[in-house]
């Protein structure tokens, strides 16, 4: 899984720059944005060594932040967590292969990986969405 989804909710809910969330502050305010971030990687199963490097931080910093997160902040990572998964589902499409086919998209599940193929009709938003070239696969 991709840290930038999470870095993102976190910033967003947050309201705190990515930046300032992997730099070399010790404002508390910095600090509970990284115990949020150490907290969700742990949630997605990142090992500690990982997550040092996602952050800038050695290993062992990480453990302290995680062990040391409250109940609050245990909500906050999971709630962005779930924002992250909300906004990463990803979809192609599938191009007929033949004039009988129907058209078909792909929906993946970033949390399980699994997909889902998804026939469709054709419409006319569709087919202006195909003829202008939006929906390359």
């Amino acid at each position: 899984m991709d840290k930038t989804a999470l870095f993102n909710a976190v910033a967003k809910r947050t309201g705190i720059p990515v930046s300032d969330i992997i730099g070399d502050s010790r404002r508390s305010e910095l600090v509970h944005a990284r115990r949020v971030v150490c907290v969700g990687l742990r949630e997605l199963n990142w090992a500690y060594p990982a997550i040092g490097r996602a952050i800038g931080r050695d290993h062992t910093s990480c453990v302290h932040l995680v062990q040391t997160a409250d109940d609050a902040t245990l909500a906050l990572a999971r709630e962005c967590v779930n924002a992250m998964y909300e906004t990463t589902f990803t979809l192609r499409y599938v191009p007929p292969t033949s004039f009988n086919d129907s058209l078909t998209w792909i929906v993946t599940n970033p949390r399980t990986g699994a997909e889902v193929m998804l026939p469709c009709e054709l419409t006319e938003d569709l087919c202006a969405a195909l003829a202008s070239g939006d929906m390359d696969g």
